[in-house]
Formats: C-alpha cells, sequence, structure tokens
C-alpha cells in the first residue's frame, strides 16, 4: 500500500473497503495489477524462472508513452492529454499496460533498444541514447560481450543471413566484441545445432532456443534479432562457455553443464534495461511518513488527508463520499508533486490511487 501510506486514518479505511480483492499473502503486494499478476503467474507455471523471483522484482510506476494511459474507463486506443503508461520490471523483462481499460498485459522489445540506443516512448516516437555498455550474459562484472557491442563491433551478427538448418555454431564473440569464426572444436559434433530460421528478421535460430520458444510462446520472446554464437562468461565466479542469442525481447542462453532443465534460460534483460534506463535509480519521490491529524479534525476526511500530506505534496481535489451503514466518510483525494515521478499502489478491484505531477 506504499501510495497510501500518507493518508494517515483513511489507510485502514481503505485496506477494509480493498480486502476482498487481495491476492494471496506473500505474492500481492509485488504486483502492480492484477493482470501483472496474472501474467507472471501463467509464465511461472511454463517454465521456472520466466520472470525471475519476484522478490527481485521492481515496484510498479509509471513511464512516459505517447498513446499510454492511466485511466481505467477509457476505451479508446488513445487519451491525449496523458501521454504515461503502468510497467513493472522483472528480472527477466518489462509488463506494461498501456491502455488500462482493455486489460491487454504487453512486453518490451528491450533488446532492441538496450542495441540500438532507442528508448521508445511511444509507438512511433523515439529518443536516442548511448547503446547499452551492459554484459547480455553473466556476471554484472563481466566484460563483455554487451549489448553496445553487439550493435558496433559484432554488428555482423545482426546482418541478414542465409537458413544454416542443422549446422553447428561456430561463431565466437570475444569479451571486447571481437567475432572471429572458431570452426571446428572438440565436441561439436555433440554441440546443438541451428534448428530454424526466423524469415521475418532472416535470422537462423538454435534448435533448443526454437524448442522452448514454441514451448513458452513467440510473444514471450519475439523473432530472432541476431545469429546464434557462442561466447565465454563469468556466472557466479566461474568462466563457463554458452551459446547465447538475442531475440526481440529476450536473450536466450545454452549451458551444457547446466541441469537439463536449466541448460535453456533467459537473460536477465528486464534488470538489464532498468539499469541502463535508470542508471541513478528513479527520481526522488516525497517521503511516504504518516502524519497523526489534530484530535479536533479527526472525524473529517478531507482535513484529515491534508494533515497527513508530506512535505513536497499539495492536494489537487478531495471528494468526500458517505459510505453508509455507519461505515464513516471516505476521502478520495488526488495529490501532486511537481518533481515527482508518479508511483501507484497496486490495481485493487480496478482502482487506482493516483499521485500525478501536474496532471
Amino acid at each position: 500500500m506504499r501510495g497510501l501510506r500518507w493518508c494517515g486514518a483513511l489507510c485502514l479505511l481503505a485496506t477494509v473497503i480493498f480486502a476482498s480483492a487481495t491476492p494471496p499473502v506473500g505474492a500481492a503486494n509485488g504486483f502492480f495489477t492484477v493482470g501483472f499478476q496474472r501474467q507472471w503467474e501463467a509464465g511461472e507455471a511454463i517454465v521456472p524462472n520466466f520472470w525471475g523471483p519476484l522478490a527481485l522484482a521492481k515496484d510498479g510506476q509509471t513511464e512516459p508513452y505517447v498513446e499510454g494511459s492511466l485511466d481505467f474507463s477509457e476505451s479508446g486506443p488513445t487519451n491525449p492529454g496523458q501521454g504515461m503508461r503502468l510497467v513493472q520490471y522483472f528480472d527477466k523483462a518489462r509488463m506494461e499496460l498501456t491502455h488500462p481499460a482493455s486489460g491487454e498485459v504487453t512486453n518490451g522489445l528491450l533488446a532492441n533498444e538496450l542495441i540500438t540506443g532507442r528508448l521508445q516512448v511511444g509507438d512511433n516516437t523515439f529518443q536516442q541514447q548511448q547503446p547499452a555498455a551492459i554484459p547480455i550474459a553473466g556476471d554484472p562484472d563481466n566484460p563483455g560481450p554487451t549489448y553496445a557491442q553487439i550493435g558496433t563491433t559484432a554488428a555482423s551478427l545482426l546482418a541478414n543471413a542465409p537458413a544454416r538448418i542443422g549446422l553447428p555454431i561456430t561463431v565466437i564473440v570475444g569479451a571486447d566484441g571481437a567475432v572471429t569464426d572458431g570452426g571446428g572444436f572438440a565436441g561439436i559434433s555433440l554441440s546443438p545445432k541451428i534448428g530454424a530460421y526466423d524469415g521475418t528478421t532472416r535470422h537462423n535460430v538454435l534448435g533448443v532456443f526454437a524448442d522452448y520458444r514454441a514451448r513458452v510462446g513467440l510473444l514471450s520472446i519475439g523473432y530472432a534479432r541476431s545469429e546464434p554464437f557462442r561466447a565465454t562468461v563469468k556466472v557466479a565466479g566461474t568462466q563457463r562457455s554458452i551459446i547465447a542469442q538475442v531475440f526481440e525481447r529476450r536473450v536466450l542462453t545454452y549451458t551444457s553443464a547446466n541441469p537439463d532443465p536449466f541448460k535453456v534460460e533467459f537473460g536477465n534483460i528486464g534488470l538489464h534495461y532498468y539499469r541502463w534506463r535508470y542508471p541513478t535509480g528513479l527520481p526522488l519521490t516525497a517521503p511516504a511518513t504518516t502524519t497523526t491529524p489534530p484530535a479536533s479534525t479527526a472525524g473529517d476526511p478531507s482535513q484529515a488527508a491534508l494533515n497527513a500530506l508530506p512535505a513536497g505534496y499539495a492536494i489537487k481535489s478531495v471528494k468526500t463520499v458517505d459510505l453508509g451503514g455507519g461505515g464513516g466518510q471516505q476521502a478520495i483525494i488526488v495529490a501532486e508533486n511537481a518533481a515527482a515521478q508518479p508511483r501507484f499502489p497496486p490495481n485493487r478491484a480496478g482502482r487506482v490511487h493516483r499521485l500525478s505531477p501536474g496532471g
């Protein structure tokens, strides 16, 4: 209930109102919306670690998006004047709710943005940034290969390629991003081979990756963005030989030394993207402190909200609602902080309490 802490005595009331829609204990407070929770559960039911540990997910937030809306009642494809959408970052990907009324949860083309540096802020709107100098796999202190290197020194991996189904992977990308052809090597006959070809992007797909994608769904991974390649990266402090491939939405890795359920894994592209987009973290917001209202105003929810507001926030509107049946009153409040990134509590029964910066 992060976004409701500042409402003082009203918090208990809000908890009672929404209790019937609260997801199971241990998971509910980690999800930004019910739709995000359902997609997370569906993915984890298909393969382990589909999204990454819930405990490591970032809090839900809003991000600029030209066609986006924060209004659960809007029914059109756009809602001019808002230009924001709801998102939540997990280790393995990002969930997005661009049009809340539709309920459609999408996953971003994060790999494309990390490689090119073109940060997408609308269906056809981009901001040019530096490509991500973040390793695509392994420990965070690996020198490479990085997303930026894939788009520069290793850009040959992104070029259109002829189908090579049934052939092994011999291309190696070094820690400096240099591409070499390793030719034959010990054990190559036992290595997984190319098993499919994405005609849409004109790239070969490693057979085990094609099988994995068929299992989890094309929409979760996307088409191949690069050719598959070999690399040596440090994982938990140990150097390991892997095969990696960049897809539109995710990075897949194959490690022969891993147990069978984990030979094919998703890279931590959600975490990587978050580090790239927010290198110093999210903009600071006002502290979520709670102030006890004076006794003389405790019975007035509107005045209680005013007294409980933390420094830096201003209430734009307050509507008092009589709950009936002796339940007292509830103050529905909209506040603003011009310097703050809008933040939302988890969705409860389709209702969102909004802190908006001037909107």
